[in-house]
């Protein structure tokens, strides 16, 4: 069985309120993401991740903030300083390198998420390239089983939520996930194989195969040490369009 442990998310950027609490919102009335290509290096330890994302202005000129979620898996306690779970943060609108903002800067009651919040204006009708590029260390997933804890034995995990991009107007034209297993990545030698969770395993059988777990394989290509996911035309509402990957066994201190 396995038991969660500790799971860092990455995310699309999201439409945010521009006023109290920092939330996402439902439906922008003009801006439409066009596409995303998300990017992801994953290694040993931490994951490497480029996301561009084609939005278009379908409506009058407007200013929208947007915000890429930035939490682990417990909120902040009230009153406490918000802490980054990224390692780098970076965001550029048609190339150029803008400024994010971390909000809200201290825990709140009334938890609705952590986000790395910019500013885009739009003009009418105007079309525009936003990219995050960030370093985020891994997940954990534990492990029941030989040999006992501690050591506790653990599986990686790399997962990235397209549920937050529902908060924009209509559906996403075209979205592309490539994921790249790097050398130093904790998996045996040879090309990867994708597999749907294969229920109760010891220790053993995810420390010698070269099986990669992913919550729903459909749409998925595994080529080498890569993961190629593409959809087109899709609303991703919901926790079914989310990717969580899970890989190579370890026995975490």
């Amino acid at each position: 069985m396995l038991m969660h442990l500790l799971l860092l998310p990455a995310l699309n950027d999201g439409w945010i309120g521009e006023y109290g609490t920092p939330k996402l919102m439902d439906g922008h009335p003009s801006v439409r993401m066009v596409a995303e290509k998300i990017v992801a290096r994953v290694h040993a330890e931490h994951a490497e991740v480029e996301c561009r994302f084609w939005f278009k202005n379908e409506g009058p000129a407007t200013t929208v903030r947007m915000g890429f979620p930035d939490s682990d898996s417990d909120p902040p306690i009230e009153g406490e300083p918000v802490k980054s779970i990224y390692d780098r943060f970076e965001s550029f609108v048609d190339g150029k390198r803008v400024a994010t903002e971390l909000l809200p800067k201290r825990g709140m009651a009334e938890y609705s998420g952590i986000f790395q919040t910019k500013t885009v204006r739009f003009g009418s009708h105007q079309e525009r390239l936003v990219t995050n590029r960030y370093r985020v260390r891994l997940g954990t997933l534990a492990i029941d089983g030989p040999p006992p804890s501690p050591p506790q034995p653990a599986i990686r995990v790399f997962n990235y939520i397209f549920s937050t991009g529902a908060s924009w107007k209509g559906k996403i034209g075209r979205t592309e996930l490539l994921v790249t297993f790097m050398k130093d990545a904790d998996l045996p030698p040879g090309p990867v194989r994708l597999v749907d969770y294969p229920g109760d395993q010891p220790y053993a059988y995810w420390r010698q195969r070269r099986d990669v777990v992913a919550t729903s394989t459909k749409g998925f290509r595994a080529a080498g040490r890569r993961l190629y996911l593409l959809r087109e035309n899709w609303s991703p509402k919901g926790e079914a369009h989310d990717v969580w990957i899970s890989f190579g066994a370890y026995l975490r201190k």
